[in-house]
């Protein structure tokens, strides 16, 4: 009688162990929610929120490269509007789009992750990176290239 206690003990503790990696997503796995989530926020013309996901690249040395943008602030709202018309116009111009390689490089700024996106139309690819930090426990889209 022990040993079927002991087994199912066993076996439940298993499967604990090994469904833990399966629930936690990979860095390039959040780097591209983040995207898909940008994308929507952008395409729904909801500035607000994709502001909370663009890294802050203004005068402001404590808080460049540290913060996101703040939608309410007329200089950062412009540059919010920008970023989201460059994001609708790379989706409006392409039928679909594919990931592409995932890097980390380490810079100034911090841990960099990379994503290529490959916008498809018709039968031509055009590449982009989105590079990302992580601002404070979120990945922030800090530049497109």
């Amino acid at each position: 009688m022990k040993h079927p206690a002991i087994i199912l003990l066993s076996l439940t503790f298993l499967a604990a162990c090994s469904a833990t990696p399966f629930t936690q997503k990979s860095n390039d796995e959040k780097v591209q929610d983040r995207i898909e989530a940008l994308f929507a926020a952008c395409q729904g013309q909801d500035h607000a929120t994709a502001a909370a996901a663009i890294v802050y690249r203004g005068n402001d040395q404590a808080r460049r490269w540290k913060a996101v943008t703040n939608y309410d602030d007329p200089d950062e709202k412009q540059y919010v509007d920008e970023v989201c018309r460059e994001i609708r116009d790379l989706l409006a111009n392409s039928d679909s789009y594919d990931w592409g390689e995932y890097l980390e490089e380490t810079e100034s700024e911090g841990t960099w992750h990379m994503q290529a996106v490959q916008f498809v139309k018709n039968l031509q690819r055009q590449e982009r990176h989105f590079a990302f930090l992580m601002i404070g426990d979120v990945f922030a889209l800090g530049d497109i290239d």
